[in-house]
């Protein structure tokens, strides 16, 4: 059995930030009643779904990642600001 994820009702996106082992274990834990935003297209409402197997990515995230890693975006959010504040430094006048 595949994990239930949340999939975008406007673009289609399987979102893969929270996974549930069955239907009822994401509705105890407020999957649908909770707020929540398309990664993608910004979209607020979504269906539970089986993740398909295109979508769940096996070796994105290094085995030793803290457990939460997003397996879409794996680098730390202060990494990449790091790399793009280097790549493109601010120009000052």
């Amino acid at each position: 059995m595949h994990e239930i994820v949340r999939r975008c009702a406007k673009c289609g996106h399987e979102d893969l930030r929270e996974r549930w082992k069955s239907p009822e274990d994401a509705a105890k834990a407020g999957a649908m009643s909770a707020a929540w935003a398309c990664p993608s297209c910004a979209w607020p409402e979504a269906e539970l779904v089986e993740a398909s197997r295109r979508a769940a990515p096996t070796s994105a995230v290094p085995s030793d990642a803290p457990p939460g890693t997003d397996p879409v975006h794996p680098t730390a959010p202060d990494e990449a600001r790091r790399t793009i504040e280097s790549t493109f430094p601010l120009r000052r006048s």
